[in-house]
């Protein structure tokens, strides 16, 4: 027995949910003159899902760090109270308008753009296409610490170094303040020489927002200074762990040194940089740091008491060099003063002039338009602007000085409108966060730093086919 055909969902008319869809849903209280603030706000996000149409995924990820940020509002309010003694307005915070943020990207993207870093540039030293090289076999061996067994890490280290290493011990397991690293000695060393050569590689956090966490960690007082306090201790561990180790090593090989590498990337720059500082209090220790997208870990006067041994690179907006308590408050500070109407605004007369084109609605030509822009004119000096008013009044002399910055020498690589350049700037350079859409992705080794290089060397060499490879092949 054959039963009814139930209707076609197909056949049913589909609900359109499209951007300018939702926006015309929306100018109902437009046409009467009124518009409510929840129906402003709904108005405003849905203009930005026209801007932000086809953006790529580091911009994704600038704006989930951005939500990140003003999370841990709490954290960084303890931390100043902690610290400084102070407090700030950050309650604040708790208000402010989400729109900010996005336009706040905007902004710095407009005036933090190649042109700018040029001339923030144009007195510093440049750095060596030898010293990239070096730089890029460094940056492959603390890509090496990243793996996850010894099995792999010992693979890795005879290949990428023609069977130059050998593994003698590894660590892959991260703990608390307890980071994973391997350590290894160079073969074929000369019996004359005076010197036993060792590396030491360590591992760093794999996300952002973990060091972030980390980021808002007491200091602590240390040689006449502060530090980071989380990183000292990991940096400290790396020693109690090893010193017995290398004495021993160099007494086997009968040597009256050790010529220490160490390297790390992130956390593991931190404590291979920490660690470098401790070591190098040995007799018996020579000490040589790299460190790529080290956390601001040391106050000034340290930070410039290491440059003779330690060298910080930092990959253009790497966002981690620059994260500190004070930091994410004048980025907080930065956000409850910034006037972003006249970014809304455009967003809006934009996304009207969409939806007047291709829905007609409610057959509105390019006169209405203007008329109901006039109303939303009206709604932002009633809901948007009073409040930024009150907080730039709220915050005026607020801002925080830095107390903590990268170690050592610092190596800036940054893009600068046609390719890459490298300068030798002051670690204090990174004091404040550059809001950019490559914040997180400079940050990593793969999609930042080896990316970098290679667009160096590419248009140095001008040979779109260069392959640091190649140059070890020959």
């Amino acid at each position: 027995m054959l039963s009814a055909k139930k209707p076609s969902i197909a056949n049913e008319p589909e609900k359109d949910t499209s951007p300018a869809s939702s926006l015309a849903k929306s100018f109902g209280s437009l046409i009467t003159g009124e518009i409510s603030q929840q129906d402003f706000t709904n108005m405003i996000q849905t203009a930005q899902i026209y801007q932000k149409q086809g953006d790529v995924q580091e911009t994704k990820s600038t704006l989930e760090l951005l939500q990140l940020f003003k999370s841990k509002q709490a954290e960084v309010q303890s931390h100043i109270s902690n610290t400084l003694g102070q407090s700030l307005p950050l309650e604040l915070i708790q208000g402010f308008d989400p729109a900010s943020i996005i336009y706040y990207l905007e902004k710095q993207d407009e005036t933090k753009n190649p042109s700018w870093k040029r001339r923030k540039h144009r007195f510093r030293k440049g750095v060596d296409t030898d010293v990239v090289r070096d730089l890029n076999q460094a940056l492959h061996l603390a890509n090496i610490s990243y793996l996850d067994s010894v099995e792999q890490v010992k693979s890795q280290l005879g290949l990428w170094t023609k069977n130059e290493w050998e593994l003698v011990y590894a660590q892959m397991e991260s703990l608390p303040e307890q980071p994973s690293h391997f350590l290894a000695i160079k073969k074929g060393q000369s019996r004359w020489s005076s010197q036993l050569e060792v590396l030491m590689v360590v591992r760093g956090t794999k996300t952002v927002p973990d060091m972030l966490t980390d980021a808002l960690l007491d200091d602590e007082d240390y040689r006449d200074g502060k530090a980071h306090a989380g990183i000292l201790r990991s940096g400290k561990y790396l020693v109690e762990k090893h010193e017995g180790l290398l004495e021993h090593l160099r007494e086997l090989a009968k040597k009256k040194k050790i010529k220490l590498t160490l390297i790390g990337h992130s956390l593991g720059a931190g404590a291979a940089s920490i660690a470098g500082m401790e070591f190098r209090e040995k007799d018996n220790i020579e000490v040589q740091v790299i460190g790529f997208g080290c956390p601001a870990i040391l106050s000034q006067e340290l930070s410039e008491s290491t440059k003779e041994y330690i060298t910080t690179v930092i990959g253009d907006d790497d966002v981690v060099p620059r994260l500190s308590a004070e930091t994410i408050a004048n980025l907080y500070l930065d956000l409850m003063d910034y006037d972003w109407t006249s970014y809304a605004y455009r967003d809006i007369e934009d996304a009207l002039m969409e939806v007047q084109k291709n829905l007609g609605f409610f057959g509105i030509d390019k006169k209405d338009v203007k008329s109901l822009l006039r109303i939303v004119d009206k709604a932002m000096n009633k809901y948007v602007k009073p409040n930024t008013r009150k907080n730039q009044k709220l915050i005026r002399g607020k801002r925080l000085e830095p107390i903590l910055f990268p170690p050592g020498n610092c190596v800036h690589f940054y893009r600068d409108g046609v390719s890459v350049s490298g300068s030798y700037v002051p670690c204090t350079f990174f004091n404040e966060i550059d809001v950019k859409r490559t914040m997180v992705n400079d940050h990593l080794i793969s999609l930042g730093y080896r990316k970098i290089f290679l667009e160096l060397m590419r248009n140095y060499m001008q040979d779109d086919h260069f392959s640091f490879e190649d140059i070890e092949e020959n």
